[in-house]
This record gives structure tokens, sequence and C-alpha cells, in this order.
């Protein structure tokens, strides 16, 4: 089994420890050891029978002094954050994917390393879905959509077939997205928005039609 660390101890990394819970139901996987958060005062701590074993620092030296390889995957929603977590641990440890049971993956889908589908997510045919991205439940991902790396897609959000989704991009709460639109790098598009348009990076959209 691989041992592994959740890096993030708020509400989404209970989530995720549960699915990993989920996925070991199954066909056992995964060791879960702990989790990862550089708050000290939350060191010691348990959690749903999981400690919060100690910061970043720590894991890196836990990684540096075993033998056995550790793996992670990071639950913190921001991509900006997320992405320099990853840049800190690089290196130091794997990075596993996690994917609920209740999760579907076409067998034409393409994925990197350490990302997260949550329950009832889908990513469909020859879609290709980067590294380091969060897909809570419901999440869709249309037909040969392409998605960067560190890109967050909240619960119920839907981004349709043929669109180009740049690295960093965060869609709100049930967002979607239209058929072959482009949404690029670091963009916002907010809570129930239906996006109709190309996404100019760096910007935020809001409202139906999103503006």
């Amino acid at each position: 089994m691989k041992k592994i660390y959740i890096i993030g101890a708020g509400g989404f990394g209970r989530e995720v420890a549960d699915t990993i819970h989920e996925i070991n139901a199954r066909a056992p996987e995964f060791r879960l050891e702990g989790f990862i958060d550089d708050d000290e005062a939350r060191w010691g701590e348990v959690q749903n029978g999981i400690p919060i074993a100690g910061g970043i620092d720590w894991l890196i030296g836990q990684a540096r002094g075993g033998a056995e390889p550790l793996y992670a995957v990071v639950t913190v929603a921001d991509p900006g954050v997320r992405k320099k977590i990853v840049g800190r641990l690089e290196g130091h440890v794997q990075w596993a994917n996690i994917i609920s049971p209740l999760a579907h993956v076409t067998a034409s889908a393409e994925m990197g390393e350490g990302n997260i589908m949550q329950h009832f997510s889908s990513l469909n045919s020859n879609a290709r879905l980067g590294s380091h991205c969060i897909m809570n439940c419901n999440a869709i991902i249309g037909h040969d959509t392409v998605v960067g790396d560190y890109v967050s897609i909240m619960p119920a959000a839907g981004i349709m077939g043929e669109c180009h989704i740049a690295e960093g991009a965060y869609f709100g709460l049930g967002a979607m997205v239209i058929q072959g639109k482009k949404v690029g790098e670091n963009a916002v598009v907010g809570a129930g928005c239906i996006n109709i348009k190309d996404v100019e990076a760096n910007t935020t959209v809001v409202g139906n039609p999103a503006r």
C-alpha cells in the first residue's frame, strides 16, 4: 500500500480522506498517515481519526529520512496556493491521483498526476486533464476538452466539449462553460455563471450570461 499524506487539513481535506477510505474499501491502495498543515497550533490535532502530523517542512524531513516513498495530494482549492505547495514538495514526494469509485473516467481520457476527482465527477471521451487539478462532486469535463494544470472545478460545475482551459483557472459552484470556448490562465468563472464567450487570462466573470 502507498503511504500517503493529505496536504491541507480543512473541510475538503476531510472529504478527500473519506474518498481514500472508499477507494480502500474496494481494493486496498493507500495507507493514510495523516494531514499536513503549516499552522503549528494544529499539529497533533486529530480529525475523523486522522492526525495532523506536521507542516510541509516536517513532511520533507520524513521523505528524506525514509526508505519508503511518500505519496501526497494537495486539497487546497486556490490554484495559486496549490501550485506553491507543489513547488515546495517537488522532488520529495510522489503525487497520487485520488479518483472516487463513483467518478467516471472514460477509457480514452488522459490525466497527469496529483489530481482529485470526487463523487459523480466525469472526465469524458478524449478529454485531457493536467496535473494537480480538483474536480469536486458532480463536476463535468466534456469530450475533447483540454484542461491545464492547477485548475479547480467546484461542485456541479460543467465544462462542455472541445473547450480549452488554461493553467490555474477556477470554476465556482455550478458554473457552466458552453461548447468550444477558451478560458485563460488564472481566470475565475464565478458561481452560477453561464459562460458563452471566451474568458481572458487573469479576469473574473460573473452572472448569466457571464460578464
